[in-house]
């Protein structure tokens, strides 16, 4: 590399540091806000297996998210003796998740959509809150930021979902990692809208907030109609249905959440395709290039099984 194409890189990775660190700092200055009678959730997390930090992941997401209203969490899986299911139930046996509010949930494999929806689809039908978070299981939630999309739902009635910001943790400390990840960050929030108003246009799977009365099975209006049924995408699938019913899809930007790009990417990905890899539930998958089409028939779900 010649001595121009180190300092561009130098600049960069200078300007990208002083961009995240301002941000930081920022959001550090954000202090939740206060809900009176805050709503109940239901915590969504499709898994399928373990990696390095699935425990520290789960326990952060199941007791480290601040929100000051009822929760309850359900793990889904496909199969019985999925090592996500196992380790849940060790972390409940040494204490380190609750018993009480959390459960397992055994959907079955996916036939007619894509299996991250079927899980999604099972926890969503066996909750009982008032608002559903969907996560992926290795999703680290900045503080507040549950009670930040609650509020940003409670504000605007009109909202079809209410989502974060995904930042990618550098696997390795160099600048050129810490770049990289940056430059994923800013091109995104660029991309999406007006992020001080809130008003981005463009769902995140990895962590999203709807109301459950926006959850029913009642024809093409509603986001289980179009999930259940060749879903593929659900973050572009909501996208697409929040720009056909003319409801806003809000972010507020402190409700981010924090994702290390070793996990994010599984061991499945070959070298050549990680950087256009997305995983979820660590099943990997290439980026589609363009969002999917809404479905226009219904059809009925599968039953799943709890334990």
């Amino acid at each position: 590399m010649n001595t121009v194409g180190a300092a561009v890189l130098l600049g960069l990775g200078c300007a990208f540091w002083l961009v995240g660190h301002r941000r930081t700092r920022t959001l550090r200055e954000l202090m939740p806000p206060h809900l009176p009678s805050p709503p109940s959730v239901t915590f969504v997390l499709p898994v399928r297996g373990t990696h390095l930090n699935s425990a520290a992941n789960w326990v952060a997401q199941v007791h480290g998210h601040g929100y000051p209203g009822a929760c309850e969490h359900i793990f889904v899986v496909a199969e019985a003796d999925d090592e996500a299911r196992l380790l849940i139930e060790q972390l409940q046996k040494d204490g380190s998740l609750h018993r009480d509010k959390l459960r397992v949930l055994v959907a079955g494999h996916a036939t007619r959509t894509s299996q991250k929806l079927h899980q999604q689809l099972a926890g969503i039908r066996a909750s009982s809150s008032e608002l559903v978070l969907l996560l992926d299981d290795d999703m680290l939630l900045h503080p507040g930021a549950v009670s930040w999309l609650a509020q940003a739902l409670r504000d605007d009635p009109s909202a079809l979902a209410a989502c974060g910001f995904s930042f990618d943790v550098p696997a390795t400390k160099t600048l050129l990692s810490h770049a990289g990840c940056m430059l994923r960050l800013i091109m995104a929030i660029g991309l999406t809208g007006d992020t001080a108003s809130g008003d981005v246009g463009k769902a995140w799977g990895g962590c999203c907030m709807l109301r459950a009365a926006d959850l029913g099975e009642d024809g093409p209006g509603s986001l289980l109609f179009h999930w259940q049924d060749n879903g593929y995408s659900d973050d572009w699938i909501l996208t697409q249905l929040g720009k056909r019913l003319g409801r806003s899809i809000v972010n507020h930007p402190a409700a981010s959440s924090s994702t290390s790009c070793a996990t994010r990417c599984s061991a499945r990905c070959s070298t050549s395709t990680r950087a256009r890899c997305t995983c979820s539930t660590r099943t990997c998958r290439p980026s589609a290039a363009t969002g999917p089409r809404l479905r226009t028939a219904a059809a009925p779900a599968r039953a799943p099984t709890s334990h």
